[in-house]
Parts: C-alpha cells; structure tokens; sequence
C-alpha cells in the first residue's frame, strides 16, 4: 500500500512542476513532463492526477502548435474519458489545422452534444464552419510576463515597444532638426544638441500647447496675422519670432512635434477657440472667468493635427520627416473634471489616439510616431526599486520627467535612425 501512495505522490510533484512551466508561459518545457503523467506506468496513479495532466497537456500542445500530437493525444482522451467533452474539442482544432474540416466539424459537434453549454466549442465551430481552409496563426505580441523584465529598462523597452517598429535609418550628421512642443520637447532639443546635432527648438509651455495652438501657431508663422487668433500670436510673440520659426522650418529636416494637452479654452457664447498663453496669477484668473475649459475630441485633434503637417510639409524646402509624440508630463490642473489624475488621462488618451489615426492615414510616409509617452508612462510605472523614478529624479517635481528616463529615449531613438548608430550596430 505504502508504494502505491508513493508512486502517486511522485507522479504529483511531476504534475506540480510541469503546472509551475506552463503557468510561467514555458508550454514547451512543460509538455514532455505532462506526458509522462499521462503515460504513466510505474505503479497506481490516482486518476484525477492524470486527468488532470492530460487536459493541461493538450493546452499547452495546442499553444504550442504541435497539431500530430495534440490529435494523438486528444484521442487517447477519448477513449480515457468517453464521458468528457475537452477531448473532442482539442481533436476539434488538432484536425482543422491539419486541413481535415469536415471531421473537426464532426468532433467539435460531438464535444457540444456532449455539454451543450460549452462556450469555447460553440465558438471554434461557428468559426470552423464559415471556412474551407485552416488559417494561419497571427502572433501575438505579449505584455511582459514578468516583473523581474523590468528591471532592464533598455532591453524592456527594446524587446517590449521598439521591435517592429516602422522606418528605415534617416538621420545624418549634417540633419536640420525642430522641435517645437512642451518642455519635454526642450528635453529633446538638449539632448540632440548635446549628441552634436544641428537643432532649432521653441519652447511652448504645457498649458497652451494644444493641437489647437499648434495649428494656428502655424498658420501664424505661413499666413501671418490675418485671423484673431493669429492676431493674438503676433501681439504676445511678435513678428520677429514668427520670422525666427519660419526660417526654423523652412530649414528642417527633422519636426518633432510633441503633443502636450486636449483641454483648451473657448469662448463661452460663440465657443470659439481662445489663445491666451497665462504668465501671471491675474491673467489666469481672467481667463478663467471668460471661458470654459473644455478637453477636445479626438475628431478635433485629428484635424488640427492635419492642418498641421500640411503646412509644415509646404513650408519645408525639401520633403521633411515629421516625428510626432505625446508628452509624458502630467496636466498641472483641471477646471473641467473632478480629478486632475482623471483628466490627465482622458487627455493623453485623447492625443494618443489622435497621433495614431493620423500616422495611420494614406500617404503619410512621412510621419513617425514615437513612443516616449508609453515608455515613460507605461513602462515606467514598473521599473524595479532599483531604478531611479522616471519622474522628480533630479529635481523632486513629480511633473518633471527624469533626466535618465529622458537620454535613454533619445538614445534609444539615435540608434534606430541614425545611419551611422545604425550601420554600428549589428543585425
């Protein structure tokens, strides 16, 4: 009796390690020891051990696309277990994706008669029955899967944002930059300067730079003063900073345009867009009292964006590369919403889905995005306690991103577009 207890004991710590693999995400390792567990032969089993071992078997098969012996596998279930309906379903997907359609149709039928609540059959057979042809598995790209990933931000930040994405090495040494944004884009522009790059860059504070005051800064700078906005704009800047940042385009090679907020303020009878960069207590509370805060819609932001990037592209003097990117600094305040925190949310969002549907149009070849919000943002909030914080690192303002956080994006954006970063780095 004592030997029939320790063979299943054993076979149970088989079991436990082969589950720890296939929790981990490490299907592969985990099939062999599921097998064994199944194939048992060394004395008793308990039944339900082995049971057990068999359905997580043909999961991690399944995964794995391994399609021979998931249908081996499924059906020895079959005959193991003729009253449970998870066999059938697994030979179900084991024989489609073998091209054998109308016998997966046949097995997935069988597991439905079987328990005809069975949600994850019913769905594989309404999807099977609309084809003649197995399809091709797309890849997922995973989030990461372990905290212990984080604590390399640069590799994170390679494997997990950065691979795939779009774009051919198009930075020389002799390439124009402008950025024009938050003072995360002034964050950029110093360390361009800083890699021995030619840049041009005008600081524009967070409250005011919308897409709305990034459109109508630029038909400024094209147009001049002709409407009041524009108007505006040249009383506050005058006409020599538009003269300065025209010649800053028409020489760019490189715009990188970072985004920093949706809220803008409008009129409060007519609701027209209002333009008023505030500098003191006074001029904010003014403000304040004759419009309405209002976060924009994404609808706006995509066409604010637009007129953008066509009067950048028929300002330049030759064909620019324009980036765009969303500030990862928070909203300092809300007039609109309950919670500054929420109403930073909505706004990034906002943008965010914005720059996507815009670099996402036909023929915009031309425009880029780059995710320094996501890295910040997202990955940020991850980073090991052996990490500096992405914000108030040198400064304890925790609106102000972190000077490492900030090279290593630009470092990171050196290497992929660069041509000599790139021609130094092998494939």
């Amino acid at each position: 009796m004592a030997g029939r207890e320790d063979t299943t004991a054993e076979a149970r710590a088989q079991y436990d390690q082969a589950y720890r693999l296939a929790k981990n995400k490490k299907p592969e390792q985990a099939i062999p020891l599921f097998v064994e567990v199944v194939r048992w032969t060394k004395g008793a089993l308990a039944s339900k051990v082995r049971r057990e071992a068999h359905q997580k078997a043909l999961s991690c098969l399944a995964q794995t696309q391994d399609w021979i012996q998931l249908d081996e596998l499924s059906r020895l279930a079959i005959h193991r277990y003729p009253e449970a309906p998870w066999p059938h379903r697994f030979l179900g997907e084991a024989l489609y994706r073998q091209g054998k359609v109308k016998k997966a149709i046949a097995a997935l039928e069988a597991a439905i008669e079987l328990d005809p609540e069975y949600t994850e059959a019913r769905v594989v057979l309404e999807m099977v029955a609309r084809r003649d042809q197995p399809v091709r598995k797309a890849r997922p790209r995973a989030w990461p899967g372990r905290q212990r990933a984080f604590a390399k931000p640069r590799e994170l930040i390679e494997q997990y944002v950065l691979r795939g994405q779009p774009g051919e090495p198009f930075i020389g040494r002799d390439t124009v930059f402008m950025t024009l944004g938050s003072c995360f884009a002034e964050n950029l522009a110093r360390r361009l300067r800083d890699a021995g790059y030619n840049v041009n860059s005008e600081a524009i504070g967070e409250e005011v730079n919308s897409t709305y005051a990034n459109r109508y800064l630029l038909e400024w700078i094209e147009y001049g003063a002709h409407d009041p906005v524009t108007r505006k704009m040249e009383a506050f800047y005058g006409a020599a900073m538009r003269e300065r940042l025209r010649r800053y385009v028409v020489e760019s090679d490189v715009f990188v345009l970072t985004l920093g907020v949706a809220p803008c303020f409008f009129e409060a009878g007519s609701g027209e867009f209002v333009f008023y960069p505030p500098q003191t207590e006074t001029g904010r509370d003014l403000l304040h009292a004759d419009t309405v805060m209002r976060t924009t819609t994404v609808t706006e932001n995509i066409r604010n964006l637009s007129l953008v990037l066509e009067s950048l592209r028929r300002l330049a003097r030759r064909p620019p590369r324009i980036i765009l990117t969303v500030s990862p600094v928070p909203l300092s305040g809300t007039l609109e919403f309950h919670s500054a925190v929420v109403a930073d949310c909505v706004s990034k969002s906002t943008l965010r889905v914005a720059c996507h549907e815009v670099t996402s149009q036909p023929g915009g070849a031309d425009v880029l995005y780059w995710p320094s919000f996501e890295i910040v943002r997202w990955l940020g909030a991850h980073f090991g306690p052996d990490q500096p914080h992405v914000y108030g690192a040198d400064d304890g303002n925790p609106r102000h991103v972190s000077e490492w956080v900030v090279s290593l994006i630009i470092d990171l954006f050196l290497e992929r577009y660069s041509v000599a970063e790139a021609a130094a780095v092998p494939a």
